[in-house]
């Protein structure tokens, strides 16, 4: 049979519009056996709210015989939604029926989903800034022969914070997008994890002696030497050591660790363990800072999500943790956090060495 070979789902409908025959592709995305389907309506197959766009579509092609095309969603044997494409169309084959094709469009719907909830954070995320900086050099010029010039300079400075966030904001959304339209692929590089941590940490230990914070370095020996896209080490190290940094607070210490794949691993919370898989690099930054609130945790790798912080004057676009991890789980990797209130905050990370030169 010609529908056998066809990848979109097909449904033959009689003229009380009952499922009559399927190809295999329809069973293979939604799970129901010919037997199964065979005298069901599309209603049948439609996930709540969808009921009545489909009456729509049946309707008009009953009466105009002309095709008619819909999206709406679909529900699984199991239950669960999908999102489709059907396209409906009558045939003479003996009596009229009808012939339905329904092609999954789930992922593509995901990705619009996600872009309109990235693009709506986005735009909430700059209104604020861009609405504080125009009130502040609105008064500047409305004041400006009444301010003293330590007053003058005080506006200025806050205008240049904002515009500066602004700055990062607009960066790091540069990158996210990039990197949503087109996942990094790390260049092959052959890579001394060791100095490569070296390195990041000597280009912020002026931060952290700022902020009188010890900064330790506990690496591995012998050295791990791997395979691997420097600039994705790179990115990661930065961003976490620059958090420790930022957020544990004054005289507090930061531990920065490298731990070879399937060595000894510090005492870690049983979940951490058994996320990491055999053979993997482990990254950790440690501090005893004052820790995350619970509440938080689940929803810290969520782009624009600050928790606690969103209320202190601690600079930053909570962007960050969320493009760490998806660097990291595009290039087979993840990332975990542990934290106690007024305790220790510990980022762990693992990472595929690929072959070892």
């Amino acid at each position: 049979m010609i529908l056998d070979d066809m990848s979109d789902a097909i449904l033959l409908l009689n003229t009380q519009k009952a499922v009559e025959n399927c190809n295999p592709a329809f069973s293979a995305l939604f799970g129901y056996s010919p037997d199964e389907i065979s005298g069901q309506t599309l209603y049948h197959l439609a996930a709540p709210g969808s009921e009545a766009a489909l009456t729509t579509a049946l309707q008009t092609l009953t009466e105009t015989q002309q095709h008619q095309r819909l999206q709406m969603g679909g529900r699984h044997k199991d239950g669960h939604i999908l999102d489709v494409d059907i396209a409906l169309a009558i045939v003479r084959h003996g009596e009229h029926s009808i012939v339905c094709s329904i092609r999954d469009i789930t992922p593509l719907k995901e990705t619009e989903r996600a872009k309109d909830a990235f693009v709506s954070m986005v735009n909430h995320e700059l209104r604020e800034p861009i609405t504080a900086a125009t009130t502040i050099s609105e008064t500047l010029l409305r004041y400006y022969e009444r301010f003293s010039d330590e007053r003058r300079l005080e506006k200025i400075a806050q205008i240049h914070q904002i515009v500066g966030s602004l700055g990062e904001l607009m960066t790091a959304i540069v990158e996210i997008s990039r990197f949503d339209a087109r996942p990094q692929q790390p260049i092959p590089n052959v890579i001394d994890i060791g100095q490569a941590v070296q390195t990041i940490v000597a280009q912020l230990r002026p931060q952290a002696e700022a902020n009188q914070q010890q900064l330790e370095v506990v690496l591995p020996a012998p050295s791990l030497s791997v395979i691997y896209g420097q600039a994705i080490l790179i990115r990661v190290w930065q961003n976490l050591i620059c958090n420790a940094i930022k957020y544990a607070g004054a005289g507090r210490a930061i531990q920065v660790q490298v731990c070879h794949p399937d060595s000894s691993l510090p005492d870690m919370g049983s979940r951490v363990l058994a996320a990491i898989p055999k053979g993997f690099m482990v990254g950790i930054v440690t501090d005893n800072g004052p820790g995350i609130p619970e509440k938080d945790l689940p929803k810290l790798f969520t782009r624009f999500f600050r928790g606690w912080a969103a209320g202190s004057n601690i600079p930053g676009n909570g962007l960050g943790l969320a493009f760490v991890r998806d660097i990291l789980r595009a290039n087979g990797g993840d990332i975990a956090v542990e934290s106690m209130l007024n305790g220790e905050t510990r980022f762990s990370f693992w990472l595929p060495i690929g072959n070892k030169p």
